[in-house]
């Protein structure tokens, strides 16, 4: 690839890069008229407002204001800054970004950080012997499998990994902040984090070594121990095996959550390679908000034991917020994934998968499980606990039949159970209060200098001639006077060109709403026209209030003046 500067590069991706590809990437969008609508990946919400335009190159949330341009897409969902994340789209436009000329402080902190995690990960990655691949070939994984992972192993000792940076000039500041090695109390000295661990690499989705999980090989605490919070890495925001299964999830239209790293690797070892897991950690809802931006289903298969059904309970909870469809699956006779697997196979994998219950109907039964079903107040109990979870079920269909089955199950009247629902739903909904509020609508002149900007921004040509056109002092709103004021300045090239972000969030705005204006021309005419009907008006209710004092204050000769003016400006607003 052929290497050009900085500022070639910059307007080489802005060019090239499909802001719908891109967005598509992390988003799921669907087409709205000549637009794409999708939840916002910056902020939660249940109502898609969030708003791609291929045509135009923006992408703007109508509910939390954030947007720009591709570039601007990338800074904000990758978390990079802007050389970063001309890195990333140059990578898929096969265009190598050339840092040359820059501050060497410009590649900055951050790619230290990922250097040394990457040479830390093949430093694990060569400690790995037969021992550790016999681990896992008991467990059911091919070393083919684990070295696709690229697991790793800490050996036995306070400084291996230590020397090792050392040795080859690393700053140990460095390794500190990437959470490789530990200060000791009260000295300038550090030990390694990692000791006689099994070594899983956590990678970020563009498959750079972000963190590590370790794995005790041996009968000591913790069990397992995460790599900290760093400047590259946090814990609760990404998902272990994320990279992997990123493509195969939006190919299947659905992701697998699993507790464990083994279960994972044993799930793509299977064939289920839209598997990924929470790290270790409690399921949270950035990790929630990562799968929705790829599927709207999810089939969680943790662990059978009581802390996995807890487990599930919490993470579904979560993905429901998140307005995602989850399922669950139970192994009554394994442990987890990876014994199932190992035992079972594949294809009762797959029939598991596809067998998996509603979360609802999983809820109801766990429920049962915790009473005596064989006497009448352990049914009484379970049909209470039952009423709870069926109260905050908005889908009246769904409820009225899990009341039925449960009603059946119980043994219990069904109309009776029905008014225990209700009663537990109108004190949630008290609880919860209310929220509304009606949206003023715009005016006719706000519209119009909308129509105006809209009209300056999409098309040269109508720009050129607007300027002869339009004054910007038409305008009443400040902000969109300001903006047609830059638009249709001479070297005017974007909307990079406006100075302030309201500015830019407001245009982006009018951009992506639906437009079918047809007759351009005509539009910008009868637009100029409200503007100045408007600024009369305005005036002649001003010379109204001025009449009324020279009135009150006898003076002729300025009412004269006053009331021909007045009679000029009725004459041309009647005429427009």
């Amino acid at each position: 690839m052929a290497q050009i500067n900085l500022k070639e590069i910059t307007e080489e991706i802005k060019n090239r890069a499909n802001i719908l590809e891109v967005v598509s990437g992390y988003v799921q969008l669907k087409k709205r008229g000549k637009n794409y609508l999708g939840l916002c990946p910056f902020h939660s919400e249940k109502t898609a407002s969030f708003t791609v335009s291929e045509e135009k190159g923006l992408f703007h949330c109508f509910g939390c204001g954030e947007g720009g341009r591709v570039i601007d897409f990338v800074m904000k969902i990758e978390k990079v800054d802007f050389v970063e994340a001309l890195k990333i789209l140059g990578e898929k436009l096969g265009i190598e970004v050339n840092l040359s000329g820059l501050d060497p402080a410009a590649k900055d902190k951050k790619q230290r950080l990922f250097d040394l995690m990457e040479a830390a990960c093949k430093f694990f990655e060569g400690n790995l012997d037969n021992k550790i691949v016999g681990y896992f070939e008991k467990r059911g994984l091919e070393k083919k499998t684990v070295s696709s992972f690229r697991i790793g192993f800490a050996l036995d000792g306070w400084d291996n990994l230590l020397n090792f940076f050392i040795k080859k000039g690393f700053d140990p500041k460095d390794l500190e902040t990437a959470g490789l090695i530990i200060p000791k109390e009260g000295r300038r000295e550090y030990f390694d984090r990692f000791r006689n661990r099994i070594i899983f690499p956590i990678f970020d989705q563009r498959g750079r070594t972000v963190g590590f999980s370790g794995r005790a090989f041996g009968e000591f605490e913790p069990k397992y121990l995460n790599s900290p919070d760093s400047p590259i890495f946090q814990k609760g925001e990404n998902l272990f095996g994320l990279n992997f299964a990123r493509d195969e999830i939006k190919k299947k239209k659905y992701a697998i959550l699993v507790e464990g790293n083994v279960d994972l690797m044993m799930c793509h070892r299977h064939g289920f390679l839209n598997t990924v897991a929470p790290l270790g950690t409690a399921f949270t809802h950035f990790q929630a908000k990562l799968l929705k931006r790829l599927t709207d289903q999810v089939v969680i298969a943790f662990d059978s034991d009581t802390a996995g059904e807890l487990a599930a309970e919490k993470a579904e909870a979560i993905l429901k917020e998140a307005e995602v469809e989850v399922k669950i699956a139970t192994m009554e006779k394994s442990k987890d994934p990876a014994d199932f697997l190992k035992e079972n196979g594949s294809e009762k994998f797959f029939e598991l998968l596809k067998n998996s219950r509603s979360a609802l109907a999983y809820r109801i039964d766990r429920t049962f499980k915790k009473f005596n079903l064989s006497q009448i107040e352990g049914r009484a109990k379970a049909a209470e606990a039952a009423a709870a979870i069926l109260a905050v079920e908005k889908n009246e269909i769904v409820r009225k039949e899990y009341l039925k089955s449960t009603a059946k199950t119980l043994g219990i009247d069904f109309d009776t159970l029905l008014a225990e629902t209700r009663k537990k739903s109108f004190y949630q909904s008290r609880k919860g209060g209310a929220k509304g509020g009606v949206q003023k609508p715009n005016s006719k002149t706000e519209e119009a200098e909308k129509c105006l900007v809209r009209l300056a921004f999409e098309n040269a040509d109508l720009r050129e001639k607007m300027k002869e056109q339009v004054d910007s002092e038409l305008f009443f709103n400040p902000l969109y006077r300001r903006i047609i004021a830059t638009t249709l300045s001479a070297n005017f090239s974007g909307i990079d060109d406006l100075a302030a972000d309201e500015e830019k969030s407001a245009v982006r705005q009018i951009l992506l709403k639906p437009d079918d204006t047809e007759n351009r021309p005509q539009m910008i005419f009868d637009c100029i026209n409200t503007l100045k009907k408007e600024k009369i008006k305005a005036d002649l209710a001003e010379l109204r209030i001025e009449l009324s004092k020279k009135e009150a204050e006898n003076d002729p000769e300025r009412l004269k003046g006053l009331q021909e003016r007045f009679s000029k400006l009725s004459e041309i607003s009647r005429s427009l």
